[in-house]
């Protein structure tokens, strides 16, 4: 017997095409997909220790590091978007309705950077934090899937309608954050 996922949007709201994916078909994908990611860790984890153990640089801190240079950016851009919003308002180029519509959402986004940085600039690290490295590391590749398998490595699966299939992994902050580590040391993966 067969078994088919359908769209859960459209079953609970109908706002949706009703499409589905045979369970066989979905597997496949997920594993496929979960191997390659295993994989990439494993290169990224690779590259990670020659950099540390060749430099000796502590991880945490340069993560930390590039992460602030990167708040600071977005609340640099924001403050321009400000600062030109307030000049179009005084030239009479957008409504005040438009302008304080505007500046809330500048100011809200602002403040949250602000309090991101905030909380990465208290945040001390001990020991470096590739432990999510491990999980990844410990399996290798997988033969077949199984619920424990998605809970442990997927956030959540989106289907489309043409068995399009999107994954989100666990740990994909510190995927990319190992990334910017691995660009800002010139050793791209």
């Amino acid at each position: 017997m067969q078994a088919f996922y359908y769209c859960s949007t459209y079953l609970k709201t109908k706002q949706c095409s009703k499409h589905h994916i045979t369970e066989r078909k979905l597997d496949n994908i997920v594993l496929n997909a979960i191997n390659k990611y295993i994989e990439l860790i494993c290169d990224i984890d690779k590259h990670i220790d020659e950099i540390v153990s060749y430099s000796r640089i502590d991880y945490n801190e340069e993560v930390k590091k590039i992460k602030i240079i990167e708040i600071n950016k977005q609340i640099s851009q924001y403050e321009n978007l400000l600062s030109d919003l307030i000049r179009d308002y005084q030239n009479d180029i957008i409504s005040q309705e438009d302008f304080e519509e505007f500046k809330n959402d500048y100011l809200y986004e602002t403040n949250k950077l602000k309090q991101e940085k905030e909380k990465n600039e208290s945040s001390k690290f001990t020991q470096n934090n590739l432990d999510w490295i491990k999980k990844f590391k410990h399996q290798k590749e997988f033969t077949d899937i199984n619920r424990s398998i998605i809970n442990e490595f997927i956030d959540n699966i989106y289907v489309g309608d043409k068995d399009e299939v999107e994954i989100s992994f666990l740990y994909k902050d510190q995927y990319e954050d190992a990334l910017k580590y691995l660009k800002s040391k010139n050793n791209m993966v």
